[in-house]
């Protein structure tokens, strides 16, 4: 299905790009106006001193219809701009105040025709007016996205968070047993511990592993090396227990859902395959 795109740098999805500026703005014209455009006025606004204006005024509309690729019909007097059944255009959409399923809403506030303007001060007022018009218009849309409730992770997704994360955790003790430097190690095993201990509770226990999954990706940055305490090299496990570690070794990863948790002879966690 064709997207028609007028916010940003103009285009349509699938339609070779079209040389030259005013097909897309008189599209523009047409598609932002609260009515039909009388001819007399597309002409004023975008070809105020051209010798034969009717002709240019002509040849654009043909090179406005390439420039969808049909997908908006344009044409009669005063000029109409109709996109096809199954055609979205952006535009339209936030004029409306439609939420948007084929283009992203966080484009919504971008400038109409950016990079795209005719180099005419007739027109150039116009667009000024226009593109303040639809920045309210996609403001109010973004902020009524913002708005809505978010739907409660259910037990299974929060259920295989915890696995993946309990993957990635083991996958980074693993990294860090080979380099050989405890300063990489990840101190998240706690943390999801303790989100499999709350999956009766799926909006906690999702929390919770955010928080492991942030602190995970914090302690295994290299530009923020971490101390390991033997304190802190246990895993808090709440239905299987894993073995404590001692001073100077790397803590195993906790393998939930399964009876026992085992280390190699020299501390170190073999890679989950």
């Amino acid at each position: 299905m064709t997207v028609v795109r007028l916010l940003g740098p103009p285009r349509a999805s699938g339609v070779p790009a079209v040389r030259g500026r005013k097909p897309w703005a008189l599209l523009a014209l047409l598609l932002c106006s609260t009515g039909p455009v009388p001819r007399c006025r597309a002409v004023e606004l975008l070809f105020p001193d051209t010798d034969d204006p009717a002709a240019a005024l002509r040849w654009t509309l043909s090179r406005a219809r390439r420039a969808t690729g049909g997908a908006v019909r344009i044409g009669g007097d005063p000029l109409r701009a109709e996109p096809a059944d199954g055609v979205a255009v952006d535009v339209l959409d936030v004029l409306a105040g439609r939420p948007p399923d084929r283009w992203p809403v966080v484009e919504a506030t971008l400038p109409l025709l950016e990079g795209a303007e005719p180099d005419v001060p007739e027109y150039a007022a116009w667009l000024h007016g226009r593109r303040l018009e639809l920045a309210r218009s996609g403001l109010r849309m973004q902020q009524a996205r913002r708005d809505l409730p978010c739907a409660p992770a259910g037990r299974g997704a929060v259920r295989e968070l915890v696995r993946v994360a309990e993957e990635v955790l083991a996958d980074a003790l693993t990294l860090a047993d080979a380099l050989d430097d405890a300063r990489r190690v990840p101190l998240t095993t706690r943390g999801v511990a303790a989100a499999r201990a709350r999956l009766g509770d799926p909006g906690g226990a999702a929390e919770t592993l955010r928080r492991a999954c942030a602190t995970l990706v914090a302690d295994t940055d290299v530009c923020c090396p971490i101390e390991l305490h033997p304190r802190d090299a246990r895993c808090a496990v709440t239905a299987d227990h894993a073995p404590a570690t001692t001073a100077g070794s790397h803590p195993p990863a906790a393998r939930y859902g399964s009876s026992t948790s085992s280390a190699s002879p020299a501390g170190r966690n073999p890679a989950r395959r």
